[in-house]
C-alpha cells in the first residue's frame, strides 16, 4: 500500500475562522469562548523565539540546546485574551515536535521541562500528573518563572499524535488569566 501524501502546510499548521481553530493533520478544533486576538503560526512562532532569547542565560550549552529545539518544533498558533503589549495579558500556544518511535508525552514533557528549567528563570513547581482535555490524557506540568522581576507561571499539557508530541502552553500572570485560557483549551474536539 502507498504511503499517504504528506499533509498541506494548511492542513499541517491548521487554519482559524470566525473564532474557531481546526487543524485537519492533528485531528482537532477549538472554539474561542471570547474575543480573543488570536495570533497566526508564523507570528506566534516569532513570538516563541523572541521569548527564548530573553531567557538565555551564561550557560552556552542550554542556550545551544534552547535554540535546536526551537528549530525542530512547528508553532501552530496562540491565542491571547487581551492584544498585543498588554500588561498583565494571558495566551494559550500549540506546538508539534516529530517524535522517535517509543516516545510518550510524558517522556516529550519531561525533556520540555528539563530544557527550560535548565535556564535561571524557570523553575518546576509540581507536576500535574494526567489532565483530561477532549476526552483526552494530557502529561501536564507547572512551571514557575521569574524573569527580570516579572514573576508568571505556564502550564504545559502534552499528547502524543502521528508522532508528535502536541504541546499546548498555557502562560499566565493571574488566576483569572489561567482560568480564561485554560477554558479555552478545554473547548478542544478530536476530530475523526
Amino acid at each position: 500500500t502507498p504511503a499517504p501524501p504528506p499533509p498541506t502546510i494548511e492542513e499541517f499548521i491548521g487554519t482559524e475562522v470566525d473564532g474557531v481553530y481546526t487543524n485537519k493533520y492533528f485531528k482537532f478544533r477549538l472554539t474561542e469562548p471570547e474575543d480573543y486576538e488570536f495570533v497566526e503560526s508564523q507570528s506566534a512562532e516569532m513570538m516563541s523565539r523572541a521569548g527564548i532569547d530573553k531567557v538565555k542565560g551564561e550557560n552556552r550549552s542550554t542556550n545551544k540546546r534552547l535554540d535546536e529545539a526551537a528549530a525542530k518544533q512547528s508553532t501552530l498558533f496562540g491565542w491571547m485574551m487581551l492584544p498585543r503589549g498588554s500588561l498583565n495579558n494571558a495566551v494559550l500556544e500549540g506546538h508539534v515536535l516529530k517524535q522517535v518511535p517509543g516516545v510518550t508525552a510524558n517522556m516529550a514533557l519531561l525533556a520540555s521541562t528539563n530544557l527550560m528549567t535548565a535556564t535561571p528563570s524557570f523553575k518546576l513547581e509540581k507536576t500535574l500528573g494526567n489532565v483530561t482535555f477532549g476526552k483526552r490524557a494530557f502529561a501536564g506540568s507547572t512551571i514557575a518563572a521569574n524573569f527580570n522581576g516579572m514573576k508568571f507561571k505556564i502550564d504545559t499539557y502534552v499528547l502524543m499524535v502521528r508522532g508528535y508530541s502536541l504541546h499546548f502552553a498555557v502562560t499566565y500572570y493571574d488566576d483569572e488569566g489561567k482560568k480564561k485560557m485554560t477554558d479555552l483549551l478545554r473547548t478542544i474536539e478530536f476530530l475523526k
